[in-house]
């Protein structure tokens, strides 16, 4: 079966507590993360097991609405959410590393599914390897812009 992943982490100049509080605020995602053009609860508590959010993912063309499961939290180490649309599924997790006053962030998603082979011909790793670095960079500049 065809497949799109990738794995991005980076170094972020804030506690771990900080960058887990940021992640935890959904709807003010769009906000620092322009791609994505609304977010928000649809049931549970943010990042809780079980819970489902969606976010309105703006690439090309009209945003993509996306609503996603979180599968598995561990509040300020791990979280990870599984969703799909048209034949794709997606599986995206965030790991966060304490290292002292700084926070090493590593996304990973995969991207499987029947209509997968076809969307590699518009969108492929290194694609979805830039859409992960800009999240991890913005999320890296709101956490440290207010210190």
């Amino acid at each position: 079966m065809a497949e799109i992943k990738t794995e991005k982490a980076i170094e972020i100049n804030a506690p771990v507590d900080k960058v887990w509080k940021l992640m935890l605020d959904i709807p003010s995602w769009p906000r620092w993360f322009p791609t994505l053009k609304a977010a928000g609860m649809i049931s549970g508590q943010p990042l809780a097991q079980g819970s489902v959010f969606y976010f309105k993912l703006g690439l090309v063309g009209p945003a993509m609405n996306m609503k996603v499961t979180i599968t598995a939290s561990e509040p300020n180490k791990r979280v990870a959410w599984a969703g799909g649309m048209l034949g794709v599924t997606g599986v995206h997790s965030f790991d966060f590393e304490a290292q002292g006053d700084k926070t090493r962030v590593t996304s990973r998603e995969v991207l499987q599914g029947p209509m997968v082979g076809l969307m590699k011909l518009l969108f492929n790793d290194d694609d979805l390897g830039k859409l992960h670095q800009d999240w991890n960079s913005a999320l890296k500049a709101e956490a440290e812009r207010s210190k």
